[in-house]
């Protein structure tokens, strides 16, 4: 029988984008250490953990999302509709006509 081997990657959701990868941890909670701290950059809207599944395509869950340090229920959706658990959304109502 083959072993299941997940690891965890973190990013940081930022206004307008989500950024690449910045770790991946063999451990969720070092990586849920790592995204708390990332949260409370300047320019950061959270910290995001995605565990994945080694050889296992598509296989990703959404972990973990801090928010200004504060760990957030998952799945999540922000109050201002513009972060995620598994990243940034923005949502229609929130969008503005960049003509005008």
């Amino acid at each position: 029988m083959r072993r299941r081997h997940a690891v965890y990657a973190v990013h940081a959701v930022r206004p307008e984008m989500i950024c690449s990868t910045e770790v991946i941890w063999t451990l969720q909670d070092d990586a849920e250490t790592y995204a708390h701290d990332l949260s409370t950059d300047p320019g950061v809207l959270a910290g995001a953990v995605t565990e994945f599944v080694l050889n296992t395509p598509g296989d990703r869950h959404p972990t973990a999302l801090y928010v200004n340090g504060q760990r957030q229920e998952v799945p999540h959706l922000s109050d201002d509709r513009k972060i995620a658990a598994n990243g940034y959304i923005q949502h229609p109502t929130q969008r503005r006509n960049r003509r005008l």
